[in-house]
């Protein structure tokens, strides 16, 4: 088997991770506390794939009958949830995936093309570590895809009770993370020029809140912003940059734990409540300069319409 890391620092926060992920805290999410940091080590490497759908022919397909080299993106907190389906759906495709994360756990199944490694992403010089071994383990970076993130772990906590010291984790994870995994990708970005392109994973948090969930729909907001700033930033170099708002995104954990009310899909103008496949649908889309390429420094809301919906109360 296979060792990966998961995206936050603790059971607890990792938990609370797709709880705010769904655009509604769970009540599991609601009553997380903070737990101490895990160590991260850096130098830890561990090659093959934990996804069982890549296929050899998809890699071929990629590679294509001249031998061209395929894509390559690196996809944080990539151990379940969104950031999963993100990794898998780049490998069906043929794309090398470097994938970072925090915390152990194991998935079967070993093959070329993925390389996983630990990382907290709010360290500068682990971040830096794992943008130096993807791009000698595949050649190079064509996309950076940030993910990782952790919930507020004090969803609940009223203002006045808000820990400073959660705060500045939240938003050393959530922001300055993808600030560190764009500045350090940047010259293997730039060497890929207009195939290069930064997709990060903000929240339909970052345009409506619930009460009691300042620090993550800080973060996220301030994601949209970072990422609007990178678009005309990097525009010189033909790096493109966009972000998706997940809205209620319900993973397979959460699927198997909580399934989604009747009421709950009906709420949704699609009808349905959203899976993780359908963020990284727009991600590959994103990612894909020859579907978007002429899109850069947008949001792209994937919420089934909620966002758009009148809501009075009963």
């Amino acid at each position: 088997p296979l060792l990966c890391m998961s995206t936050a620092q603790g059971p607890e926060v990792g938990g609370a991770r797709f709880g705010c992920s769904l655009g509604r805290p769970s009540p599991r999410a609601s009553s997380a506390r903070a737990s101490p940091s895990l160590p991260v080590q850096r130098g830890q490497i561990f090659r093959g794939s934990p996804l069982l759908c890549m296929k050899r022919r998809a890699m071929d397909k990629a590679e294509g009958s001249q031998g061209v080299l395929p894509m390559v993106a690196l996809v944080t907190g990539a151990a379940r949830g969104i950031g999963r389906a993100i990794a898998e759906r780049f490998a069906s495709e043929g794309w090398r995936v470097a994938a970072c994360d925090a915390s152990a756990f194991r998935l079967p199944g070993s093959d070329e093309g993925v390389l996983c490694r630990r990382c907290d992403v709010s360290d500068e010089a682990a971040v830096r570590d794992f943008v130096q071994a993807a791009a000698e383990e595949f050649g190079g970076v064509h996309c950076v895809v940030n993910n990782a993130a952790i919930s507020d772990p004090y969803l609940g906590c009223e203002l006045e009770e808000l820990d400073l010291e959660a705060w500045n984790r939240v938003l050393a994870v959530n922001l300055t993370g993808p600030m560190l995994l764009v500045k350090h990708a940047l010259p293997h970005l730039r060497a890929a020029g207009s195939q290069a392109s930064v997709v990060n994973i903000a929240s339909t948090r970052a345009r409506m809140s619930e009460p009691r969930s300042e620090a993550y729909a800080a973060s996220k907001g301030g994601l949209c912003s970072l990422t609007h700033a990178m678009s005309v930033s990097l525009a010189a170099s033909r790096i493109r940059a966009n972000v998706v708002l997940p809205g209620w995104i319900a993973t397979e954990e959460q699927r198997e734990a909580e399934p989604p009310t009747s009421q709950d899909e009906a709420f949704h103008p699609c009808g349905r409540v959203g899976m993780s496949s359908d963020v990284a649908e727009m991600v590959l889309f994103l990612a894909d300069p020859s579907r978007s390429g002429f899109v850069t420094g947008q949001e792209f809301v994937v919420d089934g319409g909620v966002t758009r919906k009148m809501v009075y109360p009963e």
